[in-house]
């Protein structure tokens, strides 16, 4: 990249990217879930209660009971085949959890006020890609979640709430981490993981497949080395072997025998152990298949290449950002709890917990 102006541009894209892997509040998922389902009849309506108090913020039973829902409701969505009990165990081991980051969300928001960030032009870029991508037409979408019985302003809410989190912890964790990172941090890493790196080797491969059809399978096995013999000798070129023998009913004879360009991790087991001990031009020896023999043929090679550190240097200060801003992040939240008042109502103070599992 040429220029200061693209460098913090890169840099804003790459730690809003691991913002968005460490902390998404799975929005596209939760309008979506809302959106396919058939309305709920609303809750009759209780008196409502403070569950905790944050600074000059309160959270409110109702909205502790639909952060509940919404967790239930996600955990289904991603797990769709799980019996009943793994999902109620999922949701236990989850809830834990919920009304800590609550209060985590209310401090990221008035500290989001406090640096005076913006996030609505954001929101409504969201909602109007959610609308094209799910075929809605922009001017209809809050039509169309109120019949499905979402709320747009909440919806707004969650958005806001998702993008004042990644534009604070942008500024106040992640971005003093990306640029602080140095040139030997990288290359300190690159050496310790260049498998990480590492373009695996592709092989170009072809084949003959001896078919059983119309004779027995000790026949065909001996036709399939005598084909071996053949192609290895290089008196008769592989496609020549294709035409002559390969069965016709083969998708690849079409083809020449061409099957395509594999890596090793893309290939069956059984195949992918064979191939691998292979050179470029080697033939393998009859494969025993349940309707055949198959040879197979290393057309080309490109062997495995590390990619150049200058081009992966960017991937690198994502991975070393995502690696210490977990633990940043975590000595950032406890921060802004130490300095915030927070009282929780009695009624609520055993469900929260601290990440150390102590209640304030």
């Amino acid at each position: 990249m040429s220029g200061a102006s693209e460098i913090h541009e890169f840099q804003g894209e790459a730690i809003m990217r691991i913002a968005q892997i460490l902390f998404s509040a799975s929005l596209s998922l939760i309008l979506a879930v809302a959106l396919a389902a058939p309305a709920l009849a609303q809750e009759p309506d209780l008196v409502d209660e403070v569950v905790a108090r944050v600074n000059n913020a309160v959270i409110l039973l109702s909205a502790y009971k639909k952060a509940k829902k919404a967790l239930m409701d996600e955990i289904k969505a991603n797990n769709p085949n799980l019996p009943p009990e793994e999902i109620e165990k999922k949701y236990n081991e989850a809830v834990g959890d919920l009304l800590r980051t609550m209060i985590d969300e209310k401090l990221i928001e008035q500290k989001a006020a406090e640096l005076n960030i913006e996030v609505e032009a954001q929101i409504n870029e969201y909602m109007r890609k959610f609308a094209q991508e799910n075929n809605i037409p922009f001017a209809q979408l809050e039509d169309v979640m109120r019949q499905n019985g979402i709320d747009p302003d909440e919806a707004r809410a969650n958005l806001r709430s998702q993008f004042l989190r990644d534009m604070v912890l942008r500024r106040e964790v992640y971005g003093p981490i990306f640029n602080n990172i140095t040139e030997p941090e990288q290359r300190e890493f690159y050496q310790k993981h260049i498998d990480l790196f590492t373009e695996p080797a592709q092989y170009t491969l072809s084949e003959i497949f001896i078919s059983f059809e119309g004779r027995p399978p000790q026949i065909a096995e001996s036709l399939a080395r005598e084909v071996v013999a053949q192609a290895r000798s290089g008196g008769a070129d592989f496609p020549s072997l294709v035409e002559k023998y390969s069965s016709p009913g083969r998708a690849s004879r079409k083809n020449k025998g061409h099957i395509g360009t594999l890596t090793i991790s893309q290939m069956a087991d059984n195949i992918a152990k064979i191939v691998s001990c292979l050179k470029e031009g080697d033939v393998t020896e009859p494969i025993r298949m349940p309707d055949g023999y198959q040879i197979i043929r290393v057309d080309v090679l490109k062997p495995a290449q590390a990619r150049d550190f200058d081009s992966v240097k960017g991937e690198i200060a994502q991975r070393l950002t995502f690696e210490k801003g977990q633990a940043a992040l975590k000595k950032y939240l406890e921060r802004l709890r130490k300095e915030a008042y927070i009282n929780i109502a009695d009624n609520y103070k055993d469900q929260y917990k601290t990440e150390s599992g102590n209640g304030k």
